[in-house]
């Protein structure tokens, strides 16, 4: 019996071999086996008993390659699923993170927004009692004139107001864009809620404002509104 079967050679280990003997006892049995057949027919063998093995272990080796198939087609799916997993965790993880960031700005910008009217106030007040100095002690003394002129105090007072409000709609957007990162990560709801498609889409534009200016590579991003 042959010691050098196709099973040794990696180029052809996946043929499978049915090897004839007419040595019938066990031991040779086994030992054929042993070196890599799959099958044996003792001698004499009838014609149509060679092809119904053949044909068997020829089935055979097609329901293994499909089932090969099938198992690299799962590990696939199971990959591209926990890499999807991954991602899905990832963006959870970067939604909750925006939405902490988007509540902490919350009350700071509140503190400055409510607090530019009184001081706007409070800056008028002080300019009424600055004019109404001036009008009673037109020719103050020497120092006090000296550091009015210094500062230039009346175009601090009539520059003021304006660095208010430039404070006032710099805090009114970042209130809003705090907004739009909360509507858009919407981590404070577990369930599914109905919500204004038009307020999600401006929510996104707005945190992709930025990216729609225009580059030294391509020109601005129209959006319709």
């Amino acid at each position: 019996m042959s010691r050098t079967l196709p099973k040794a050679n990696p180029s052809t280990e996946a043929i499978p071999v049915i090897f004839m003997t007419a040595l019938a006892d066990t031991t040779n049995k086994v030992k054929g086996l042993s070196l890599g057949a799959v099958d044996y027919i003792t001698k004499p063998f009838e014609r149509d008993e060679v092809l119904a093995r053949v044909r068997v272990h020829l089935q055979l080796r097609q329901l293994t390659a499909n089932l090969e198939q099938r198992v690299t087609e799962r590990t696939d799916a199971l990959q591209t699923a926990q890499i999807q997993l991954v991602q899905r965790e990832k963006l959870s993880m970067l939604g909750q993170l925006v939405a902490g960031i988007a509540h902490e700005m919350n009350n700071p910008i509140g503190c400055i927004v409510s607090n530019i009217a009184p001081a706007k106030q409070y800056v008028a007040d002080i300019a009424g009692i600055l004019q109404l100095y001036q009008q009673h002690y037109p020719q103050p003394v020497p120092a006090i004139a000296q550091a009015l002129e210094d500062l230039d105090i009346t175009f601090a007072l009539k520059d003021l107001p304006k660095l208010l409000d430039s404070v006032k709609l710099s805090s009114d957007r970042i209130k809003e864009i705090s907004v739009s990162l909360r509507n858009f990560a919407r981590s404070d709801s577990t369930t599914k809620v109905v919500v204004n498609l038009h307020d999600g889409l401006n929510s996104t534009l707005i945190i992709l404002g930025h990216r729609l200016k225009a580059f030294d590579s391509r020109p601005a991003i129209a959006t319709l509104t």
